[in-house]
């Protein structure tokens, strides 16, 4: 009883080794990335002067200024009537990114279900309001 009782903790505790050694990445990896998202939404854009201009290669222009991942959810997206061909025309001056993407949202949007960004990680996803409730997150 004594062997099985010491080889059950023994088990445990290497399972538990094994699983630290696989995680390859720790909180300090996660805030680090919360920063770079927040740092790249937060960069200064001298100007952007937009007419007609597809939101696909707004989404396109998001990429350029540093933010490492961009979802366009774009069935959730195309049932309030958005597509990757809408046009967005827009002119603005010293803004931040995080300034200009919500203004493009707000052109867009359909009032019945917003449209919104969320930045997680290194992700910048962009969908429908209704979207993002159906999703669970958990923030550690």
């Amino acid at each position: 009883m004594t062997v099985r009782c010491c080889a059950g903790i023994l088990l445990v505790g290497l399972m538990m080794t094994a699983a630290r050694a696989q995680a390859p990445r720790g909180a300090g990896w996660r805030a680090g990335q919360r920063q770079a998202s927040a740092a790249a939404l937060e960069k200064r854009i001298d100007a952007v002067d937009w007419d007609q201009v597809p939101f696909q290669e707004v989404v396109a222009w998001l990429r350029e200024q540093g933010v490492t991942n961009v979802v366009a959810r774009w069935r959730a997206l195309e049932t309030v009537g958005v597509d990757a061909g809408s046009t967005v025309t827009l002119s603005l001056r010293d803004s931040s990114v995080r300034q200009i993407l919500t203004e493009v949202l707000a052109q867009l949007e359909d009032a019945a279900d917003p449209l919104q960004f969320h930045a997680l990680g290194n992700t910048l996803t962009i969908s429908t309001r209704s979207d993002f409730n159906r999703q669970l997150y958990v923030r550690v």
